[in-house]
């Protein structure tokens, strides 16, 4: 099955994917695709917010943490079960 590279969701999965196996420049890529195509996805900010951490960009993971948290309070634990962080 082929991505659709206009379906943000889809997009923010494999965006977790790519952070889960270590891909961090994959991931941030598909994270600010997904951003671009709807920019409230508070998934793709929290996950672009921890493979910014990963690569040294506290600043920009700081941002981003922020502003998933804006939309939705709750999503550092909706992704613990995913064991990033």
């Amino acid at each position: 099955m082929k991505l659709n590279p206009r379906d943000p969701e889809a997009l923010t999965n494999r965006g977790l994917a790519h952070l889960k196996r270590g891909a961090l420049d994959k991931s941030i890529e598909d994270y600010n695709t997904a951003l671009w195509l709807d920019p409230r996805l508070a998934a793709a900010l929290y996950g672009r917010a921890v493979a910014k951490r990963k690569v040294g960009d506290a600043e920009g993971a700081a941002a981003d943490l922020a502003s998933g948290r804006a939309i939705n309070p709750t999503i550092a634990e909706e992704f613990s079960p995913f064991g990033i962080e």
